[in-house]
C-alpha cells in the first residue's frame, strides 16, 4: 500500500545544476497488525555525485477494521422441550467464528448473553455475542435465535379391561368406574404432564351379556 517510489520522491527535490536521483538505502518495518511503523531511508544525489543522505519517510498504522460476516441462522419451530433447548442447540464459538473473517488477523467469538424465554409450549433461545480480532476491533451484539415447542403427543398403551366378569349389567360402571389418574399412569410425555379426558361412555347389552367401553383422549400441557 505504501511502496517506495523513487520517481515520486525525487519530485520533491531539485539541484542548482542538474538532475537528481533517489536511491533507497534501507527499509525497516517494525510492529505487527495492531501497531506498525514503516521507515524508508534513502539518499538524493545529483549527476555530479553530490549527495543528500539519510532522508527518511515514515508511515505508521494498525488494523482498525472490525471483522465482517453474518450470524448463523438458528433453527425455528423445532420439536424440542424447553429444558433441552440449550443442550440441543449449544453455543459453539468455533463454529460461529467460521462465519466471520478479518482483513488482517484472527477472529474470536465471545458469548456475552444467553436469554431463554417461554415454556415447553413456545420457547425462544437467543445467544448474543461479539466478534473481535486480535487487535481488539469488535463487531458487537451479533445474535443467533432458536425457537421451538413440544410438538409430540404423549405415548403409552391403554389399560386392558377385564372380560367375562360375573357382574350385573346395572353394576358395571360402579364396579369398573373410569379413573383418569389410574389411566394417566399408563402414559408419558417427552416434555410435560399428561391429562386424561373421558370423551364417551357406551354400555350395551343386558345382564346376560354386556359390554362397557370408555373412550378418552390423552393430552399433554401443550395440547
Amino acid at each position: 500500500m505504501y511502496p517506495f517510489d523513487p520517481a515520486t520522491v525525487a519530485a520533491n527535490y531539485s539541484d542548482n545544476c542538474n538532475n537528481v536521483t533517489v536511491n533507497l538505502t534501507d527499509t525497516t518495518q517494525t510492529g505487527d497488525d495492531c501497531s506498525w511503523t514503516l521507515v524508508y531511508t534513502y539518499n538524493v544525489v545529483d549527476d555530479c555525485g553530490n549527495t543528500l543522505a539519510d532522508e527518511t519517510i515514515t508511515y505508521s498504522g494498525s488494523d482498525q477494521t472490525a471483522p465482517t460476516g453474518t450470524a448463523p441462522v438458528g433453527d425455528t419451530n423445532v420439536d424440542v422441550c424447553s429444558a433441552d433447548a440449550q443442550t440441543v442447540y449449544p453455543f459453539d464459538p468455533a463454529t460461529v467464528a467460521a462465519n466471520y473473517s478479518d482483513n488482517c488477523n484472527n477472529v474470536t467469538v465471545n458469548l456475552t448473553n444467553t436469554q431463554q424465554t417461554g415454556d415447553d409450549c413456545s420457547w425462544t433461545l437467543v445467544y448474543t455475542y461479539n466478534v473481535v480480532d486480535d487487535c481488539g476491533n469488535t463487531l458487537a451484539d451479533e445474535t443467533i435465535t432458536y425457537s421451538g415447542s413440544d410438538q409430540t403427543a404423549p405415548t403409552g398403551t391403554a389399560p386392558v379391561g377385564d372380560t367375562n366378569v360375573d357382574v350385573c349389567s346395572a353394576d358395571a360402571q360402579t364396579v369398573y368406574p373410569f379413573d383418569p389418574a389410574t389411566v394417566a399412569a399408563n402414559y408419558s410425555d417427552n416434555c410435560n404432564n399428561v391429562t386424561v379426558n373421558l370423551t364417551d361412555t357406551t354400555q350395551t347389552g343386558d345382564d346376560c351379556s354386556w359390554t362397557l367401553v370408555y373412550t378418552y383422549n390423552v393430552v399433554d400441557d401443550c395440547g
